[in-house]
């Protein structure tokens, strides 16, 4: 995917080139996002979690959209932890290897094409999303 040898900026507009071949808009010009992380934090603190266990085999059981600043990013197999701020405050979202889709402002895929190699949604999350992306 990214050469070794590249600094930061270049892999990041290598990313971006490689985005923009595959079809999918690196920059979004539009997002409707339903809610905001400190009203998410707010509701998570009176919302009585399922088992983690059972949310990783069915997923949640609502949906939001939300949009922030990546101000953490890591990689555990099959879970990835990302903390977004937002202007109000941050969360942290999870991604579940076998339950992330990717939107690409067209279409909701489960994988996309990138350099003719076929990249899972989640191997999508772990390889580019980046501390300081927008997502």
């Amino acid at each position: 995917m990214t050469a070794p040898h590249l600094d930061e900026h270049q892999t990041r507009l290598h990313k971006r080139t490689q985005l923009i071949e595959a079809q999918i808009p690196p920059y979004a010009n539009k997002f409707n996002k339903t809610h905001d992380t400190k009203t998410l934090a707010t509701a998570a603190q009176t919302y009585n979690l399922p088992p983690t266990e059972m949310l990783m085999e069915n997923g949640a059981e609502n949906s939001y959209s939300v949009a922030g600043r990546v101000m953490m990013f890591r990689s555990h197999g099959k879970l990835s932890f990302a903390t977004i701020q937002d202007d109000l405050g941050t969360i942290q979202l999870s991604f579940v290897k076998d339950m992330c889709s990717l939107n690409t402002g067209k279409d909701i895929r489960q994988a996309i094409t990138i350099e003719g190699q076929e990249i899972s949604a989640y191997k999508f999350v772990e390889k580019y999303i980046d501390v300081a992306d927008f997502i």
